[in-house]
C-alpha cells in the first residue's frame, strides 16, 4: 500500500512540475543569455502567458520588441508586435491590436515571409469580426487564406475556413457554419490536432444549439469539455461551460443552467478575464431573474456593471436594462426609467436595433403608468415597427401584449382587438416552439443520466483495476522478500511467472479483442434502438401537441363567436380547426413506427383485451418504451394524478392481480 501512495504522490509531483517548468525555465534561461537569445525567450514568454496574464505577457512582449529594435533582430521584431496583437485582440482591444499587426505586416514584408504576413491579416480579421464588421473580416480571411492556399500550409487553411464559419455564425448562415465546422473536426480527428478538435467540436456545439438542435449540441460539448480538460485549457473550458449554462437555460433547466455559469465564472476568475467574469454575472443574474429572485439577480446584475471594462458599450447597456426590469418589478419605477434611458442611448449610439427596440418597449410602458399616454404610444409603436423589421416573434409578442393593454385602457377598443389577434397568433407560434423545448428537456435529462450512469461505471472499473494493481504489487513484495531469502528458488519460481503471464496476457488480448468487438456490435444496435425510439417520441408528442392545438381553436372559436358574431376571423379558425381534427393518419404513423420496436405488441395485447382504446394503447406503448408517469404527463399535457388512474384503469381491463407489475407484464408482451 505504501508503494502505490509513493508512486501517486511522485507522478502528481512530475505533471504539477511539466505544467509550470517551461515558463520557469524560460525565466531562469534570461539571466545568462546573450541579447538575441533573449529576444527570443521574451517572446517565447509572452506567447506562453497571453490566456493566463495578458499584463504579464504584453510586458515581456513589449521587451522582446525593444531587444530585437536595438540588434536590428526583424524576424524577432516582426514575432513581438505580432504576438502583441494577439495579446491585445485577447483583451478586446481590437484596434490597438490591428495597428501592431499592420506594424508587424511591413516589417515582415522586409524579409519576404508570407507565413507572417498571412497570420497577421488572419488576426485582422478576428478583430473585425469581434466588432461586427463581418464584411470586413470575410475580406480579411479570404486574403489571407490565399497567402496560405499559395504556400500549401492545409493546416492554417482550414484554420481560416473555420474563421470564415464563426462570421456564418454570426449573420445567422448556420449550415454554411457547420459545413465548416464539420470538416474542422474531422481534420482534428484524422491528424489528432487535439486543440483544433476541442475549438471546434465547441464551435459546432454553439451553432448546433443556435438552430434548436440541443440534443445535438450537448455530447458535442461534453466532447469538448473533456478535451479542453485533457489539454489544461482554462479558457476554452470556460466558454464551453458557459455556452452548457445557456443550453440548459434555453430549456428551461435553471439549476443545471445555474452550475454551468458558476462553474464558468470561477474559471474565468482564475483566468483573470474581466470581460468574461462581467458577462458571467450578467448571466447569472438573468437566471435569478427568470426564477423571479430579484434581489439576487439585482446583485449580480450591478456586480457585472462594476466590473465591464469600458470598450464593451453593447453589454453595459444590456447590464442597464435587466438592472432596470428587476427596479420596475419592484416598484421603482423612476429609478428604472432612468437607467432604461441611459441603456437606450448607449445602444442608440451603438446602432443596436434589438436593444434600442426592448428599451422603447419599457421606456412606453412607465410612460402609461405616468399616464403619459401620447410618449406612451409613440414609443411602443417604435418598438413594434423595430421587432418587425427584425423578425424577432420574442420582441413582436412583447410589444403586441403592451399595445393591446394600452389599447384597452385608452378605450381604443378596435386597435386593441387588432393586437390581441396578433398577439394570440404569436402565441400559438411559441407555443409549438415551447413543445419542442419540453420534448428536448427530456431528452437531455435522458443524456445527463446515461453519462451519469457511464462515469460510475468507469469508476468502478478504476476501483477494480486499483484493487488489482494492490495485488499485483503485493505479489511482488513477496517475490521480493523470497529473492532474499531463498536465491537458489528464485530463478525457478521467475520463469514459472514469466511463463504463466505471457499465457494470460495472451489470453486477456483475445478477451480484450472479442470485447471491443461486442461493444461496437452493442453500440451499433444502440443507436439504431435509439433512432427508432426517438421516432416514436416524436410521432407521440406531434398527435398530442394537434389535439392540444384543436382544444385551443375550439376555445377560442366559441368565444370569439360569442363576442363578435360577424367577425371575419371566424372563417380562418374554423378551417384550421377542420384542418386539425384528422389526426388518423398520425396514430397509424406511430403503430407503425412503434411496431419496428417491438413487433406484434398491440395484436398480442388486442388479443388479451380487445375492448382498448387507441388512448389506451397509446398509453400502454409509453409505458412499454419506459416513460416515467411525470414524462407521460408533461407529453399528454394532463396531471400525474391522471396518468395514475389511467394506470388502474389498464390493471383492471388487463386483470392484473396485486403482485403483477404493469410495466413487467407489458414488457412480456
Amino acid at each position: 500500500m505504501e508503494w502505490k501512495f509513493i508512486i501517486f504522490f511522485s507522478m502528481c509531483f512530475w505533471y504539477q512540475s511539466q505544467a509550470i517548468s517551461k515558463v520557469d525555465s524560460l525565466k531562469l534561461l534570461l539571466n545568462d543569455s546573450d541579447k538575441e537569445k533573449k529576444a527570443v525567450i521574451l517572446n517565447e514568454l509572452s506567447w506562453e502567458l497571453k490566456f493566463s496574464n495578458p499584463a504579464l505577457a504584453d510586458e515581456y512582449g513589449q521587451a522582446a520588441f525593444k531587444i530585437a529594435n536595438e540588434i536590428e533582430d526583424r524576424p524577432q521584431e516582426a514575432k513581438a508586435l505580432y504576438q502583441l496583437g494577439v495579446i491585445h485582440s485577447i483583451t478586446s482591444e481590437y484596434q490597438l491590436s490591428n495597428d501592431y499587426a499592420e506594424r508587424a505586416i511591413k516589417i515582415y514584408q522586409t524579409f519576404d515571409d508570407a507565413s507572417g504576413i498571412g497570420r497577421c491579416i488572419n488576426l485582422q480579421g478576428i478583430n473585425e469580426q469581434s466588432r461586427g464588421n463581418y464584411e470586413l473580416a470575410l475580406s480579411h480571411y479570404d486574403k489571407a487564406l490565399e497567402v496560405f492556399e499559395l504556400l500549401g500550409n492545409a493546416a492554417y487553411c482550414l484554420k481560416i475556413k473555420g474563421n470564415i464559419g464563426n462570421v456564418n455564425y454570426l449573420r445567422g448562415n448556420y449550415e454554411a457554419a457547420i459545413q465548416a465546422y464539420e470538416d474542422l473536426v474531422d481534420f482534428g480527428r484524422k491528424n489528432r490536432d487535439t486543440v483544433t478538435l476541442a475549438d471546434n467540436l465547441a464551435n459546432l456545439g454553439r451553432c448546433l444549439n443556435s438552430v434548436g438542435s440541443y440534443d445535438k449540441a450537448l455530447p458535442v460539448f461534453f466532447e469538448a469539455v473533456e478535451l479542453f480538460k485533457k489539454t489544461n485549457n482554462k479558457h476554452g473550458l470556460a466558454n464551453v461551460c458557459n455556452d452548457l449554462g445557456i443550453l440548459f437555460y434555453t430549456v428551461q433547466m435553471y439549476p443545471e443552467s445555474l452550475a454551468k455559469y458558476r462553474e464558468s465564472l470561477e474559471l474565468f476568475h482564475q483566468i483573470g478575464n474581466g470581460l468574461q467574469i462581467s458577462s458571467g454575472y450578467n448571466n447569472i443574474g438573468m437566471v435569478y431573474s427568470i426564477l423571479e429572485n430579484y434581489d439576487s439577480a439585482l446583485f449580480y446584475f450591478e456586480k457585472g456593471l462594476q466590473l465591464y471594462e469600458e470598450n464593451d458599450i453593447k453589454r453595459k447597456g444590456e447590464l442597464l436594462n435587466n438592472i432596470g426590469e428587476i427596479k420596475y418589478k419592484k416598484g421603482e419605477k423612476t429609478a428604472a426609467k432612468a437607467l432604461f434611458e441611459k441603456a437606450l442611448t448607449i445602444n442608440t449610439e451603438l446602432g443596436n436595433k434589438n436593444g434600442i427596440a426592448l428599451h422603447k418597449a419599457w421606456l412606453g410602458l412607465v410612460a402609461q403608468d405616468d399616464s403619459a399616454y401620447t410618449k406612451s404610444e409613440q414609443l411602443l409603436l417604435e418598438a413594434y415597427e423595430e421587432w418587425s423589421k427584425l423578425g424577432n416573434k420574442n420582441g413582436l409578442l412583447t410589444a403586441t401584449k403592451r399595445l393591446a393593454n394600452f389599447y384597452e385602457v385608452t378605450g381604443e377598443y378596435k386597435t386593441a382587438l387588432k393586437f390581441t389577434a396578433e398577439k394570440e397568433l404569436l402565441e400559438d407560434s411559441i407555443f409549438n416552439n415551447q413543445q419542442k423545448i419540453e420534448l428536448m428537456r427530456i431528452m437531455i435529462r435522458q443524456q445527463l443520466k446515461e453519462k451519469e450512469q457511464a462515469l460510475k461505471s468507469l469508476e468502478s472499473d478504476q476501483l477494480k483495476f486499483e484493487r488489482l494493481s494492490i495485488r499485483k504489487l503485493s505479489a511482488w513484495q513477496t517475490i521480493s522478500l523470497i529473492v532474499f531469502i531463498f536465491l537458489g528458488i528464485l530463478s525457478f519460481s521467475w520463469f514459472r511467472i514469466s511463463k504463466s503471464r505471457k499465457k494470460l496476457q495472451a489470453k486477456l488480448k483475445v478477451q480484450d479483442q472479442d470485447l471491443k468487438s461486442l461493444e461496437t456490435e452493442k453500440e451499433g444496435l444502440a443507436s439504431a434502438l435509439e433512432k427508432k425510439n426517438q421516432e416514436v417520441v416524436f410521432l407521440s408528442l406531434s398527435t398530442i401537441q394537434k389535439d392540444n392545438f384543436v382544444k385551443q381553436f375550439s376555445k377560442k372559436l366559441k368565444e370569439v363567436t360569442n363576442q363578435y358574431p360577424q367577425h371575419k376571423s371566424l372563417q380562418k379558425l374554423s378551417s384550421l380547426l377542420y384542418f386539425n381534427q384528422v389526426q388518423q393518419q398520425d396514430w397509424a404513423r406511430f403503430k407503425a413506427a412503434f411496431e419496428q420496436i417491438s413487433p406484434g405488441f398491440f395484436d398480442k395485447l388486442f388479443q388479451l383485451c380487445p375492448n382498448l382504446s387507441n388512448k389506451e394503447l397509446r398509453h400502454c406503448a409509453m409505458i412499454r418504451l419506459k416513460f416515467s408517469s411525470k414524462d407521460i404527463a408533461e407529453i399528454l399535457g394532463i396531471s400525474v394524478a391522471s396518468v395514475h388512474k389511467a394506470r388502474y384503469r389498464l390493471r383492471k381491463q388487463l386483470e392484473l392481480n396485486r403482485d403483477q407489475n404493469l410495466e413487467t407484464f407489458l414488457a412480456s408482451i
